[in-house]
This record gives structure tokens, C-alpha cells and sequence, in this order.
């Protein structure tokens, strides 16, 4: 039976019997249960260590037949010399000191090999005069938890050697990484990631990006995609071009939620890849695929995609475009009387003086050679370009001084002008080409220019 809490309850006629037990009789009860049902193992030895009184659990631990068969028996009698020896040590000195011995981890192993581990207490058996006549201890079998406790000790020190290697892997990475907490502040960031800020880790922790001064475009996007991952619990991965520390920096991120046990994210992982100089690389190398690299101008290739785009845009809304092929006269001798790298540093010149001529959002580009091409989108009447040969006649009579020198040159342009969207772009050059022989043949001291006449060319 049980009362309303769940407890046994005890009977009137068991309180009765209990009641009418002696206090010797209680104790016989008391003694009889601590030997028979206690889990801990429970012995008395007198003075010689003999074995006086053993619990059940004392007779199941030693293999032993009865607890009758255990009197006037020794440690000896069940275990192997060094744990035997070690014990009648330990209670040789309760006896003589007085003084207990608790909580002692014991190695005791049995005759068999079977190894075991218990925690024992030990102190001083007395009489009823208080004299030591013996000893007596409580002994518990912790095999199981010391091999639990030893296991968890491993795992714990398998994620303490994991964690210290992932934090060195982290601090040593080239690539900045950095950990938010649920506030979006930072509660680590690597050396790499501190080089990019420009300032100590200190300066950074406990801090967000937004009050560490970063753009606030790029802050709101960044507060956006961190609290999407802190709800969803799902990783994102993105591209950012943020100016940090005065440079502006290509990143690719890839942000890894932290999960605690309870399923919600407790802070989030920034691994970064920067990719700012490969980034750089491309531009050059993509700027260099559509630039002359002596003189900076446009090439072949964007001059061809220029003419295509300026003959698209005929096709949608009408007008006209011309292009100004031009050709140094007499660079050939220039390059034979002061050498390549004189000749090189007048075409450069040249560049720079069609760029000043020509007008605001007109495309100059190196054809090959001393040839240069300008394209002129816009045009109203043929003056507008005559007007721009001009200039450019102008500008390229201009003497150079070079090596010291004065240099005298002039230029040759052939124009073709066309309202024309279906035109070929390469038959447009070449008639532009054809246009600047033209020029040419006129033979004027300070250059001349041509329109191109398909009358000539029939």
C-alpha cells in the first residue's frame, strides 16, 4: 500500500511490532538488513584483518561461496598480493592512528583477472569501551562510472584538442573569419580579418559593423543576410564589395549558424574568401584585352564592339556616325633616324594630343602602328567632322620635343560617315582606310583629310 504522496505506508500491526522491539532486537534488525540488502559492500575485520562480519554484496564481489566462508579469511584469500597488501597497509594505519580513510579509490583485482575499481571509506572498529578491536569500511563498485567518467574525459579532451586545432586553423588561415553573436557584434575575428579592418582585434570585439563605421548599404544588406541565418538556422552564402579601411575589398562569404542543443542558433561563423587582388587581376588583365598597352588607348576589339554598339544604337533611333582614320605621315622615318623608343614616346604624344581633340564621348583608339581611328557618335552635318579633322590636323603639327629634338610631323585622315544600322563594321573601316589614302595623295605639307566618296570605289 501506499499513502496520498506515493510512499509505502506501514500498516498499524507492522508500527505495533516495531514498537514492541528491544533496542537490541532493532539493532539485530538494523545489522541483518545492512549486510543482507545493502548495494555498498559492507565488512568488519579485527586487528589482524581477518574477515569479522561481510555484507552479501562483499560475498557477490569475491566470488566467495557464503559469508560463513569468508570468516577469519584475509584479503589475501581473494585477490591478488599487491591490492591485498596495499589494504592490510591501509588498516594497519586506521588501527594505529585512529583516523578514518574516506572516499580511497582501490584497484582491486581478483584471482581470475577481473579488474575492478571501488571507492572505499574505511575507519576504526571499537567496542562498547571505545577500543579498537578491529576495522570496518563500506565499499562501492564505481568500475562502470570511472569507465563512463574516463570515456567522457576523452570525448572532452577529443573536443578540447578539436577546438584548439579549429581555432588554430582559424588564427593561421589567410582568409579573415570572424563569429557573431545574436546581436550581430563580433566575438572573434582572426589575424588575417584583423589586417583587413586595420586595427587590433580589440578594437573589433563587441562591436557590430554598423558601429564600427562600415557603408551603410553594405550594412543593411550584411544585417539582412546574418538575421535570415540567426531564423532559419539554414547557412547562406554570399558576394560583397565593401570599402574597409580605405580599400575596397571583393569578398566572398559563406556564414555557418552555430546550433546550441535547444535548436536555435547561438552565434553564426564568417568565412570569408578575398578575392581583391584576383579581382584586380581580372580587371587588368580584361582592361589590357581592350587597350593598346604602349598608348592606353581603345583596340581593334573595342573599336569593332564600338562601332557595333554606335550601329545598333542608328537602328533604334536614327542619325549618323563617322569614323576618322588616321595615319602619322613620315613616322617611319622618325623611328629609322632616333630609334623605337623615341618613335614609341611620339605615339604616345600623338594618343594623348587625339584624346584632348576629340570630343566628349568620342571612342580614340590604336588601329596598329601610327594608325589611330576615332569614333564620333551624334553627328549632325559633315562640318561637325571636317571641324574635328581640323583640330586634329592642328593638334598633330604641333612640334615635339623628343630626345632632345624638335620633331616635326603631320597627319592623314580618311572619314566615313554612315546612317547606315546594316553596315558591315569592317567594310566601314575600310572605307574610312581608303578615304585616308585619299588624304594622302593630296600631299599637303601640314596633312589633309577626306571624306569617303563611294563614286571612287565603284
Amino acid at each position: 500500500m501506499a499513502d496520498e504522496d506515493g510512499q509505502p505506508s506501514v500498516s498499524a500491526e507492522a508500527q505495533k511490532d516495531l514498537a514492541s522491539l528491544s533496542d537490541a532486537e532493532l539493532d539485530a534488525v538494523c545489522f541483518f538488513n545492512l549486510l543482507s540488502a545493502c548495494a555498498d559492500m559492507v565488512y568488519f575485520k579485527d586487528l589482524e584483518s581477518r574477515f569479522l562480519r561481510v555484507s552479501a554484496s562483499q560475498v557477490r564481489f569475491t566470488g566467495a561461496a557464503d559469508a560463513a566462508a569468508m570468516l577469519g579469511k584475509t584479503d589475501f584469500d581473494y585477490f591478488i598480493a599487491d591490492h591485498a597488501r596495499a589494504a592490510y597497509a591501509a588498516e594497519q594505519e586506521i588501527i594505529r592512528t585512529g583516523r578514518l580513510q574516506a572516499d580511497v579509490h582501490e584497484y582491486a583485482v581478483l584471482p581470475s583477472d577481473v579488474r575492478r575499481v571501488v571507492s572505499s571509506t574505511k575507519q576504526p572498529l571499537r567496542d562498547l569501551d571505545g577500543r579498537i578491536i578491529g576495522t570496518f569500511g563500506i565499499s562501492r563498485d564505481v568500475t562502470a562510472r570511472q569507465e563512463i567518467e574516463a570515456r567522457l574525459q576523452d570525448q572532452s579532451d577529443e573536443l578540447d584538442r578539436l577546438g584548439l586545432e579549429f581555432k588554430t586553423i582559424l588564427d593561421i588561415s589567410p582568409e579573415p573569419m570572424a563569429r557573431y553573436d545574436r546581436d550581430l557584434r563580433f566575438t572573434y575575428v582572426n589575424p588575417a580579418a584583423e589586417a583587413i579592418f586595420g586595427v587590433p582585434a580589440e578594437a573589433i570585439l563587441g562591436h557590430t559593423n554598423r558601429e564600427l563605421g562600415h557603408p551603410d548599404d553594405f550594412v543593411e544588406e550584411w544585417e539582412r543576410v546574418l538575421s535570415g541565418v540567426l531564423a532559419s538556422a539554414h547557412g547562406a552564402d554570399a558576394e560583397y564589395t565593401v570599402m574597409v579601411a580605405g580599400t575596397l575589398r571583393y569578398l566572398h562569404v559563406k556564414l555557418v549558424p552555430e546550433v546550441g542543443k535547444d535548436g536555435s542558433v547561438r552565434s553564426i561563423l564568417a568565412l570569408s574568401h578575398d578575392y581583391t587582388d584576383r579581382k584586380r587581376i581580372e580587371d587588368v588583365l580584361a582592361d589590357e584585352a581592350v587597350h593598346d598597352p604602349l598608348t592606353r588607348l581603345a583596340n581593334r576589339k573595342l573599336l569593332l564592339d564600338g562601332i557595333r554598339r554606335a550601329l545598333a544604337v542608328l537602328g533604334e533611333g536614327g542619325g549618323r556616325v563617322a569614323a576618322l582614320f588616321i595615319d602619322v605621315d613620315r613616322f617611319k622615318a622618325v623611328n629609322d633616324a632616333f630609334g623605337h623608343v623615341a618613335g614609341d614616346s611620339l605615339l604616345i604624344a600623338v594618343a594623348s594630343r587625339l584624346r584632348r581633340a576629340a570630343r566628349r564621348g568620342d571612342l580614340v583608339a590604336r588601329f596598329g602602328g601610327d594608325e589611330f581611328v576615332i569614333l564620333c557618335e551624334g553627328i549632325q552635318a559633315d562640318e561637325d567632322v571636317a571641324l574635328l579633322a581640323e583640330r586634329i590636323l592642328a593638334a598633330v603639327r604641333e612640334p615635339f620635343d623628343k630626345v632632345g629634338k624638335t620633331i616635326d610631323i603631320s597627319a592623314s585622315i580618311g572619314i566615313s560617315v554612315t546612317s547606315d544600322a546594316d553596315k558591315d563594321p569592317e567594310t566601314f573601316l575600310r572605307e574610312a582606310d581608303s578615304a585616308m589614302y585619299q588624304a594622302k595623295t593630296r600631299g599637303s605639307v601640314g596633312g589633309s583629310y577626306a571624306f569617303f566618296e563611294s563614286a571612287h570605289h565603284s
